[in-house]
């Protein structure tokens, strides 16, 4: 189930007038055009991700813990309730929260956060994915090859020139409203056939010698509304079978 996708960005307040600037005939700086924003309005900044640190009013920063406690948590617990009268779609289920150890994942706090809030739902799971390998993790696998295909598009409609940050953020966010469940389960289930094939090569990357590997995820599996299921075949998917 696909659950958010979130631009790393605060709201600053405007503290005066804002007006669109332009070079004067000795090349100086001018701000005498139209108005960008008012005094007293607020626009987002994109700001450094960090795993507790809020930063200041002044330098603010994307804390995780925050978005994770005011936004995640509670939309994950809504997703798997099991409770008679209010169930969730995805009731019973359980949730592994799995990250891939980049700086900000790593920090201290925002680690004992987690592991405390995981402790108190128990039937959760936390298993991380590998720091480095695009093929170990989700994301690379499905989420982040559609986004670039798309906005590789967008550039050369742009005769390539460089593009803002909302029209980025623009694209991204209609890759992952037009991207179906199943692609994202089907990742899943590939990523941990591809772990088999790392450990039965005891770690070394020769399994890629040949290109990508097709792990026949598709011959196995079938896409649904939710998600994907095993289809009704009499074989099951053997590692030996692609070494």
């Amino acid at each position: 189930m696909k659950i958010s996708l979130d631009r790393c960005a605060v709201a600053r307040v405007a503290l005066r007038d804002q007006k669109k600037g332009r070079r004067d005939e000795n090349g100086s700086m001018v701000f005498d055009g139209e108005l960008v924003r008012s005094r007293g309005s607020t626009y987002k900044v994109d700001v450094c991700v960090t795993g507790s640190n809020v930063g200041t009013s002044t330098k603010p920063k994307f804390a995780l813990q925050m978005l994770w406690k005011h936004k995640l948590f509670p939309l994950i617990d809504k997703l798997v309730e099991d409770v008679d009268s209010n169930a969730g779609p995805c009731r019973g289920a359980r949730v592994i929260l799995q990250q891939d150890h980049a700086g900000p994942h790593d920090e201290m706090i925002f680690q004992a956060f987690l592991n405390e809030e995981v402790a108190k739902r128990e039937a959760w799971l936390r298993a991380d994915q590998a720091p480095q390998g695009p093929y170990l993790n989700v994301l690379d696998l499905a989420v982040f090859p559609s986004m670039s295909k798309v906005h590789s598009t967008v550039l050369q409609q742009n005769s390539n020139k460089p593009v803002s940050k909302q029209v980025i953020m623009d694209t991204a966010t209609k890759v992952w409203k037009e991207m179906p469940s199943w692609k994202v389960a089907m990742a899943f289930v590939q990523f941990f056939r591809i772990c088999k094939l790392v450990i039965a090569h005891k770690g070394n990357n020769k399994w890629l010698c040949k290109g990508a590997p097709h792990l026949g995820v598709r011959k196995y599996f079938k896409h649904t509304d939710r998600g994907c299921e095993r289809k009704n075949t009499l074989r099951f998917w053997h590692v030996e079978d692609y070494l």
